[in-house]
């Protein structure tokens, strides 16, 4: 079975400090950067989660609570990336994953259905490594590397460095990337929503 999920400090610090408002925010994040739920990676953070309180404090750490409806929570007929925006809020402020998250990974499926996530990605890059013989993922490099270095000259410009080191800065902090992503979007939906724009 593949796994999709890397905790990080975040995760263990979170856990270790009982801070279940960073534990929901974290799933929630996930969720944003995969709305389909094309990876398993929702299911292996929460089951991360549950693990590591089980061995740190004998008990599964609560991090879901009794549904209640929001106060600004309405059912919109016509679904779209905005609303989807805010019923990830309404889950972040009432986390029941039993009440909310089938609600979400429909309206997810629905909005997401055809458009690029990074959930998608990930499946997608698992694929083309699996599918694509190693000789032919050799020679694509290959390809790509004498395109950079035919577009910087010689090969060596500091341009191409640090565009490598952000690229390496972005794939071993994709998590935090994501998330912030996420968080991002929320906002700009709330500040939509509340200033009437859409």
């Amino acid at each position: 079975m593949d796994k999709f999920f890397n905790p990080d400090a975040t995760y263990s610090n979170a856990i270790q400090n009982k801070d279940i408002g960073v534990l929901r925010a974290l799933l929630t994040g996930i969720i944003g950067s995969d709305p389909t739920f094309a990876t398993t990676e929702f299911d292996e953070a929460k089951r991360y989660i549950d693990d590591q309180s089980m061995a740190i404090y004998g008990e599964k750490l609560e991090i879901t609570e009794a549904y209640k409806i929001q106060e600004d929570e309405v059912e919109e007929a016509e679904w779209d990336e905005k609303y989807f925006q805010m019923n990830l809020v309404w889950l972040r402020d009432n986390f029941n994953l039993d009440n909310r998250l089938p609600k979400i990974k429909e309206i997810g499926q629905f909005v997401y259905k055809n458009k690029t996530t990074l959930g998608k990605s990930k499946i997608e890059n698992r694929r083309q490594a699996v599918v694509e013989p190693i000789s032919m993922r050799e020679r694509n490099y290959v390809q790509k590397k004498e395109q950079t270095i035919r577009a910087t000259g010689d090969g060596h410009s500091n341009d191409s460095r640090l565009i490598d080191k952000i690229v390496g800065w972005i794939k071993e902090h994709w998590v935090g990337v994501a998330i912030g992503v996420a968080f991002v979007i929320v906002i700009i939906g709330l500040i939509m929503k509340f200033t009437g724009k859409n």
